[in-house]
């Protein structure tokens, strides 16, 4: 089933594959683990366990994906905690990473005594930043908190919190820095994307579905080919579903879709600085000497097939805002969506 009957085939659409291969960079990290836990002390190993992978819900190839952490150490409720950015796989020398890992970990064990208190507030400052979203529909929860100890003698603070993804399911997802200011600051915009989810989650149930995709979303799957189900299954592993035009290696457009709180939606534009245009989400962007002056200032509510052709948006689209920055139109658009049944 096509997933818009209205939409046209573009020559040569190919997927293009992850930057980062995930299988590689797992056997990364639990190459780096299986090392570390090698060169530990027996004494440290104790106080922390284990080592293993700690996976969150989203930045998929970023930095907080993949973690390496131990089990809460003695009663303080603290982890520790040691990033792998994906970005690395491959490029890095594996030996200081590992010496690193050691280090700190042994650094955080031998605190262990002292802990407890620091490890209490952590865990009220992050139990009080979620608490607006603590309650009701798929309640938030502190799943963690972690510390790596920087070679720098400063610390980097991770909280874990169990909330909506993106794409309505749940799941965990992460946040990192150097202050309880900067992670306070960081929860308070998870409890505001969660708060969004649940109130997306609550309008897919009563429309019978689990989320929605936005007509552009679903007009660029269908240049691709690719079926709505398939890209929903690859969706559960990557930020992105990314598809280039024009050949590989030579294409003349890209285009991408992704969940954002709960509707599939695409980010396409043209690779070229002439003919330059950018669909994301609702905002067309195109180059302001594309259209008269005159023009340009009528076309608040206007429907876009009265101004433009674009195959890959909807010529009913409507026009709800208008303006001009660096020579180029920004055109909001209300854009039409469906449910989906089952992502």
């Amino acid at each position: 089933m096509r997933n818009d009957n209205t939409a046209a085939q573009p020559a040569s659409p190919y997927i293009k594959e992850p930057w980062i291969d995930p299988v590689s960079h797992r056997a990364e990290v639990e190459h780096v683990i299986a090392a570390a836990m090698a060169a530990i002390t027996a004494p440290i190993l104790k106080r922390l366990k284990r080592l293993r992978i700690v996976e969150a819900t989203g930045d998929y190839g970023g930095e907080n994906h993949l973690q390496i952490g131990s089990d809460a150490i003695g009663r303080s409720g603290i982890e520790f905690r040691f990033a792998m950015p994906a970005w690395r796989t491959g490029v890095q020398q594996l030996g200081p990473v590992i010496a690193d890992l050691v280090r700190s970990a042994t650094r955080l064990a031998n605190t262990a005594s002292r802990l407890r208190e620091f490890g209490e507030l952590l865990s009220d400052i992050a139990a009080a930043a979620i608490a607006p979203a603590a309650s009701g529909m798929a309640p938030m929860s502190v799943v963690a908190v972690g510390i790596y100890p920087r070679p720098d003698r400063w610390l980097t603070i991770t909280v874990d919190v169990r909330m909506l993804a993106c794409d309505l399911s749940v799941g965990v997802e992460r946040v990192s820095g150097g202050s309880t200011t900067f992670i306070g600051d960081q929860l308070a915009g998870l409890v505001a994307a969660h708060l969004r989810r649940r109130s997306a989650l609550a309008q897919a149930i009563v429309a019978g579905g689990s989320g929605w995709i936005d007509d552009v979303a679903a007009r660029l799957l269908d240049l691709s080919g690719i079926d709505l189900a398939h890209a929903c299954e690859l969706l559960r592993c990557r930020s992105d579903l990314e598809f280039g035009y024009g050949g590989v290696g030579s294409c003349r457009s890209i285009g991408s879709v992704h969940w954002s709180d709960g509707t599939i939606r695409a980010d396409v534009a043209s690779r070229g600085a002439q003919d330059f245009f950018r669909v994301y989400h609702d905002v067309l962007s195109i180059e302001a000497e594309k259209l008269p002056a005159t023009v340009a200032a009528s076309l608040a509510k206007r429907r876009l097939r009265d101004v433009i052709d674009f195959d890959i948006i909807p010529a009913d689209a409507l026009i709800v805002d208008v303006r001009e920055a660096d020579g180029r139109l920004r055109l909001t658009l209300q854009i039409g969506r469906r449910v989906i049944q089952h992502a």
